[in-house]
C-alpha cells in the first residue's frame, strides 16, 4: 500500500493541530500550569515595559514653588516627606516581579499549597508596591490639577503604557494565585531522598 504524498500546506496544518493538540493535553495534564503563567506575568510586563515606567518616575516631581520661612525666597518646596516613593515602588515591583517569575516555576513543577503561598506572599507585595505607584501618580495629578503643582509633565501615552503595565500584571498574578488555590494537588506529600 502506497502511502498517500501531502502537500506543503497539508503537513503544515497537520503540525499546526499537533501543536495546538499537545498545548491543551498539556495543560489538562497539569493544571497549575496555567496559574503559574498567570503568576509569571508581572516579571515579563513589568521589565518589558521598564521604560515607560521610568519616564513616568522621572517626570512627576512632587515639588512646589513657595516662600522659604527663614529667608522669604521663592524656593523649591518638597511636598512628600520624607521621599518620593515612586522610584522605589518601581524597583520593588519589578524586582517582586522577577521573583514572581522563579516562585511560578515552582506552582507549576511541585503543585502543592507551599508553593501556592510563597507566590501569594510575592503577589500581595507586588499590590501594595502597585498601590503606592498608583497612590503618588494620582496625588500628583490631583496637586497638578488645583495648582499646587506647576510642573509640564501631563498625562500622555507613557502614563497609559505603564499603568495597563502594572494594572495587567496585578490583575493577572491575582487571578493566577486563585486558580492555584482552586487546583493545587491536595494529595501531595513531601518524600525524602
Amino acid at each position: 500500500m502506497e502511502k498517500e504524498k501531502l502537500t506543503v500546506g497539508q503537513k503544515f496544518k497537520k503540525w499546526l493541530r499537533n501543536f495546538w493538540l499537545g498545548i491543551v493535553q498539556s495543560f489538562q495534564y497539569n493544571k497549575m500550569k496555567l496559574p503559574g503563567l498567570l503568576i509569571a506575568v508581572p516579571g515579563v510586563f513589568l521589565g518589558f515595559f521598564l521604560k515607560f515606567h521610568n519616564t513616568v518616575v522621572n517626570g512627576i516631581s512632587f515639588k512646589a514653588a513657595g516662600l522659604d520661612p527663614t529667608t522669604g525666597l521663592i524656593t523649591q518646596i518638597d511636598l512628600i516627606k520624607p521621599f518620593d516613593f515612586m522610584g522605589l515602588s518601581v524597583f520593588l515591583l519589578v524586582l517582586l516581579g522577577l521573583l514572581n517569575i522563579f516562585t511560578a516555576a515552582n506552582v507549576m513543577s511541585k503543585k502543592n499549597l507551599g508553593s501556592v503561598v510563597t507566590a501569594t506572599v510575592t503577589t500581595s507585595l507586588i499590590v501594595i508596591s502597585a498601590a503606592l505607584y498608583f497612590y503618588a501618580i494620582i496625588y500628583y495629578f490631583v496637586l497638578k490639577s488645583n495648582g499646587t503643582i506647576n510642573s509640564d509633565f501631563y498625562f500622555n501615552l507613557d502614563c497609559v503604557v505603564s499603568i495597563s503595565a502594572v494594572a495587567i500584571s496585578v490583575i493577572c498574578s491575582i487571578v493566577g494565585i486563585i486558580l492555584g488555590f482552586i487546583n493545587y494537588d491536595r494529595t501531595y506529600e513531601k518524600v525524602d531522598r
